[in-house]
């Protein structure tokens, strides 16, 4: 057994032991295990250099906003033309807007006492030479500007803070409409027509006002009027047969409701001559029964 035993002697020994050390480190686990894992190494190094470059790009943007930020807001201004006395001070206008560029003021002007204009202004008007309204407590009455304001919408648009003139009143026209004349409750039939027979067929009445005490119906050739009449107390001429002047087919006292007209066709000039006669017919009978008195009182006593 123990001739079956070999030994080594030392110097090989460590020669082999130097060979194996050689070989094994051309290949070292663990130099091959940190190689592969150096990528996920350098990403997470990578990573947080990233992080940090990105806030400074946020600083930049914030800083170029706020610098436009500090820029002047363009002008707005009441842009409008109206006609008409104090029309500025209409509501719709106030609305009427416009952005100016170049101007940096607002600006109300007069053209006349009529006619005015807000816009956008540089100089407020000072470039032509013209005045502020109010000047010295006294208003002018020629162009002139009424307000001039350097902020957007600023316009007042009220007379009274410009001390603007006051409107012009013109009186209104005074129309009186005449009364209608009394009336006194009698009625007579009125129309106007042509033709024989034509006045049969009218029944239009109307009220007679005061002073028309009679109904008539005066003929001329073949046209008829009839209404309500205060000249007709003679009614002469009568109408006769084939008569071409103008004469009296009817005429007669007007009372209340209906009219007196008969409208028959026949000559009826009655109630007012009647009336007109009757007291000389009481005076003819009496003389006549005077006369035939004395006529017998003579014979009795002779």
């Amino acid at each position: 057994m123990a001739g079956g035993e070999r030994r080594v002697a030392p110097g090989r020994g460590f020669l082999l032991l130097c060979i194996l050390t050689l070989h094994f480190s051309s290949w070292n686990p663990v130099a091959s295990a940190d190689q592969s894992t150096t990528p996920p190494t350098i990403i997470m190094v990578i990573t947080p250099s990233v992080l940090e470059t990105s806030p400074m790009s946020s600083t930049s943007m914030v800083s170029n906003h706020s610098a436009n930020g500090t820029e002047d807001t363009p002008l707005t201004c009441q842009s409008f033309q109206c006609s008409g006395e104090r029309c500025y001070q209409d509501k719709a206008y106030a609305n009427d807007t416009v952005t100016c560029h170049n101007e940096s003021h607002c600006e109300l002007y007069r053209l006349t006492h009529t006619n005015y204009t807000a816009k956008c202004s540089s100089e407020c008007g000072r470039g032509n030479g013209t005045e502020m309204c109010v000047t010295n407590h006294s208003v002018s009455m020629s162009k002139c500007i009424l307000e001039c304001c350097n902020s957007s919408l600023c316009l007042q648009l009220n007379a009274t803070a410009y001390g603007d003139l006051p409107p012009t009143t013109t009186p209104a026209p005074t129309t009186t409409t005449p009364k209608p004349p009394p009336k006194n409750g009698k009625v007579c039939t009125t129309f106007s027509c042509n033709g024989d027979g034509c006045f049969k067929a009218q029944k239009s009445a109307a009220e007679c006002i005061v002073g028309f005490d009679f109904c008539e119906m005066k003929k001329t050739g073949s046209n008829y009027v009839a209404g309500c009449s205060k000249v007709c107390k003679t009614a002469s001429p009568a109408c006769a047969r084939g008569a071409a002047a103008s004469c009296y087919q009817e005429c007669c006292q007007a009372t209340p409701k209906t009219s007196c007209l008969k409208l028959d066709g026949n000559v009826h000039v009655n109630g007012a001559g009647q009336v007109a006669l009757a007291p000389i017919l009481k005076l003819l009978a009496c003389g006549v029964g005077l006369v035939i008195h004395y006529s017998l009182s003579t014979f009795l006593q002779g």
